[in-house]
């Protein structure tokens, strides 16, 4: 077995032992919805959601295990009738590009057809031309139409 299947599987066992610790005992007194899923780049992670969805706020967790250190990402969301508003993302700087963004990103358009979103939006805040690039990218490559204040939309 080469060594980099072996940091996977290794990777992989944490993850499962991280996805039965939550469907034991939920997140923030609240059962969540624990699927274990492959980035693009082939790492397990862990992403989790409230399982009742009629709630006027969610928040989606995302957990990994490399180089032997958790990380977590995730994404703050706010329904009022037919929008979700994205509130946040948060992926750390040494979790970045592995590909955590796309998996919160479609979690979260996954919830939002269940719930019967008509339109997402949301808002870019960023502190550098580098920061806001990426974002436009991010949000470009998901079909978001960001106008000149940076408000975000997006119609399902």
């Amino acid at each position: 077995m080469t060594m980099k299947r072996i940091i996977e599987k290794v990777n992989l066992d944490r993850i499962v032992k991280e996805k039965m610790r939550a469907d034991e005992i939920g997140f923030h007194d609240e059962k969540y919805f624990n699927n274990i899923y492959k980035t693009k780049y082939g790492e397990s992670v862990l992403v989790s959601y409230p399982e009742d969805l009629i709630v006027e706020f969610a928040t989606i967790f995302l957990t990994s295990y490399i180089k032997q250190k958790y990380h977590r990402a995730l994404m703050y969301l706010v329904f009022k009738e037919t929008t979700m508003q994205i509130q946040d993302i948060q992926v750390l700087n040494d979790a970045m590009s592995r590909g955590y963004g796309d998996l919160l990103m479609a979690t979260a358009i996954d919830i939002a057809k269940q719930k019967n979103v008509k339109v997402i939006t949301g808002h870019m805040v960023s502190d550098s031309v580098e920061q806001r690039n990426r974002q436009v990218k991010y949000y470009s490559k998901y079909g978001f139409e960001i106008d000149d204040k940076n408000r975000l939309k997006k119609f399902l």
